[in-house]
């Protein structure tokens, strides 16, 4: 959560998605609410028709970030971040 503050919270040029692998639906959504999910969180079966199947991987959490267009800008926690802070500064400075 303190990543997500720092790095995407205020930043209107990335969203953060929360894919959810668990296969009861109720379950997923209770424990999003619990942990105070600022954040979309898309379930099982949604995953296809949302099209971020193609994006989802083999690891739990897995961070991918992903431009507007669909391409993949960065993968794993911290290169993610990296780039999330990479382009605040470049916001900042224009």
């Amino acid at each position: 959560m303190e990543s997500y503050k720092k790095h995407i919270a205020d930043n209107s040029k990335v969203a953060m998605i929360h894919i959810s692998y668990d296969e009861d639906e109720a379950e997923a959504t209770k424990w999003a609410k619990k942990e105070s999910f600022p954040w979309l969180t898309v379930l099982e079966p949604q995953h296809k028709a949302s099209g971020l199947d193609q994006f989802a991987g083999e690891f739990i959490p897995e961070y991918i970030l992903i431009s507007q267009e669909g391409k993949v800008l960065a993968k794993g926690k911290d290169e993610c971040l990296e780039k999330i802070s990479a382009m605040n500064k470049s916001i900042a400075s224009n």
